[in-house]
């Protein structure tokens, strides 16, 4: 397994978390041959849903 390139605090889900805090639910989906792993994060107030996505890296990516 390749190590990741990256800091948690410098890829997406790391900016996501110091731009708006921990998300209020988080929903994971482990990736198959038709899907890629996803993570999705939803906050309240102000109501926003961030998609993520594995591209095949282990390293999740702001989806949009």
């Amino acid at each position: 397994m390749e190590p990741f390139r990256f800091p948690g605090w410098r890829t997406d889900r790391g900016h996501a978390w110091i731009h708006y805090g921990p998300p209020d639910r988080r929903t994971t989906s482990v990736g198959d041959f038709d899907q890629p792993g996803r993570e999705v994060w939803e906050y309240d107030s102000p109501q926003r849903v961030l998609v993520f996505v594995d591209r095949g890296s282990g390293e999740y990516w702001l989806s949009g």
